[in-house]
């Protein structure tokens, strides 16, 4: 499995909270965040709704932080798709599945 560095820009509390959750398993964050990516990616992607509800409030500019992530290039590719057919972001796409699938990715660790 290739990993891929990415980028991801987003609110300093979405950060705090994959570092947080990533110490608290001890594994790394880009392990928890690929973990959950991977399962909640299809199923957003398989939402119609979700186009609507998918735009991320941006934050004060002071919030925001740059994090780089190591991921399977599969899920970077899956996310990418699923900005553009979203029209948002991709950090948007990765904020939003951490929101949705944090829960199931951190009992599942």
């Amino acid at each position: 499995m290739e990993k891929v560095a990415i980028r991801v820009a987003g609110n300093r509390a979405f950060f705090d909270d994959v570092a947080r959750e990533a110490a608290r398993l001890d594994r790394s964050p880009s392990w928890l965040l690929a973990r959950c990516l991977s399962s909640t990616l299809p199923k957003l992607a398989d939402t119609v709704a979700v186009a609507a509800a998918a735009t991320v409030s941006e934050p004060a500019p002071k919030s925001r932080r740059v994090w780089t992530f190591f991921v399977p290039r599969d899920i970077v590719e899956h996310c990418a798709r699923l900005a553009v057919r979203l029209r948002i972001s991709s950090d948007d796409v990765v904020a939003w599945a951490w929101q949705a699938g944090r829960e199931d990715a951190v009992a599942a660790a």
